[in-house]
């Protein structure tokens, strides 16, 4: 952060980067003779200047310390069409995320340790086709509550919110509940999150991938999980 984030990220000058297809930008910590000196600007400033071509593919946020995003992340990401992998760490004074759910090619989204963070949906929404490219999601260390699968609650043609995702991944979320259900998908990896165990059978579209693994560990199995991965006839491995 601070004015010298803030010249490095003029003399890069990502915007005009067309070759640019990677950025990780991560904050480190500063000590207080340091903090005081480059007080000039903030974190959200400097954030701002980094704003990156059109063309990148993967973008990494770690341990950013702003307390909101940028225009460039805010304005329905628009500024970002081809993204398609997205991973959001360690971001302790973030609330809310960034409109997630109008990035139309993204596949691979992984959000960790944001306590903060209260409610997925309003990022995660994004119109009929929220995520449809969307393969893997992985939650970790969150103190989510609810997230809901449904974009659209029509019961004769209910809209999923992550109708093509291949993998579900939940780590260290021990309050978190999808509702109605998990997301059907072909690989299960879910760890300390007994809520999630407490959702029912996972629903999806026709077109989900059948279920083929399932990893669980350090959870409370309910019986009806287990009766359910005994009748599941596609299911490869369980760990």
């Amino acid at each position: 952060g601070g004015s010298r984030g803030l010249r490095i990220a003029e003399q890069l000058n990502l915007q005009n980067r067309l070759e640019l297809c990677f950025l990780k930008l991560e904050w480190v910590p500063r000590s207080q003779s340091a903090q005081d000196e480059l007080l000039e600007y903030t974190d959200e400033e400097v954030l701002e200047k980094f704003q990156p071509n059109e063309t990148l593919e993967h973008f990494v946020l770690v341990n950013y310390t702003g307390y909101v995003f940028p225009t460039w992340m805010m304005n329905k990401l628009t500024s970002l069409p081809y993204l398609v992998n997205l991973c959001l760490f360690h971001l302790h004074n973030c609330s809310a995320l960034p409109p997630i759910g109008h990035l139309r090619n993204l596949r691979y989204l992984h959000i960790k340790d944001m306590p903060n963070l209260r409610d997925l949906e309003m990022g995660l929404s994004g119109g009929p086709v929220s995520l449809g490219k969307l393969t893997h999601l992985k939650l970790e260390a969150l103190n989510l509550e609810e997230l809901s699968i449904l974009l659209s609650a029509n019961n004769e043609s209910p809209c999923f919110m992550f109708p093509n995702l291949e993998e579900l991944s939940v780590l260290s979320c021990s309050k978190l509940v999808f509702k109605p259900s998990l997301p059907k998908c072909a690989k299960y990896v879910i760890k300390e999150s007994n809520m999630v165990l407490s959702c029912g059978q996972p629903l999806g579209p026709l077109s989900s991938p059948s279920i083929e693994k399932v990893e669980i560990s350090g959870c409370t199995i309910p019986s009806g999980w287990l009766q359910w991965l005994r009748s599941v006839q596609t299911l490869e491995e369980v760990v």
